[in-house]
């Protein structure tokens, strides 16, 4: 097999080193429905798929919500649309609401060592007769490889898990 090399020319090096750099900036403020919060390009979860009715979007961030009372929630925040949020919770291994063998199945089909995954579950929050309503979707957790910082909604297979889990 033979293998060509290719040589820039003298002039277009010159051409390329002559251009300005483009910065790219090291934080973003969003205009959330919790009010403006910064999010570090750093530290965005990159998603290759998207969120399932929104494939398009790739880039999130990951903040704590303003409000104390809803400290165990997180706001996943699309970082290119200030119009695209949802309210997720780390999921608790240990309270087995996810048996730890599909975890363990999920983690190994998106080649995910164990100790670098995280388990969102996105909150759906509706107005009911008394007061709110809140439920996460256990069908389609969000799994995360905090090491690459690259995250997946993933549908678990099957019907042992409800899209509607009453919190």
């Amino acid at each position: 097999m033979k293998t060509a090399t290719v040589q820039a020319s003298p002039a277009f090096e010159a051409e390329v080193a002559a251009e300005p750099s483009a910065e790219v900036p090291g934080s973003i403020v969003v205009e959330t429905r919790f009010g403006e919060i910064e999010f570090q390009w750093d530290k965005a979860l990159y998603m290759p798929t998207g969120l399932l009715g929104f494939p398009e979007h790739h880039a999130f961030g990951l903040a704590n919500l303003p409000n104390q009372q809803m400290s165990q929630f997180k706001l996943l925040q699309c970082l290119t649309d200030p119009g695209i949020s949802f309210i997720v919770a780390p999921l608790n291994v240990e309270s087995g609401a996810i048996a730890g063998e599909d975890l363990a199945k999920a983690g190994a089909s998106l080649a995910i060592l164990r100790g670098d995954m995280t388990v969102l579950l996105v909150v759906t929050v509706r107005k009911a007769e008394q007061g709110i309503a809140m439920t996460v979707n256990l069908q389609a957790p969000i799994i995360i490889d905090m090491r690459r910082q690259t995250a997946w909604q993933f549908v678990l297979p099957g019907e042992k898990y409800p899209v509607q889990r009453p919190l």
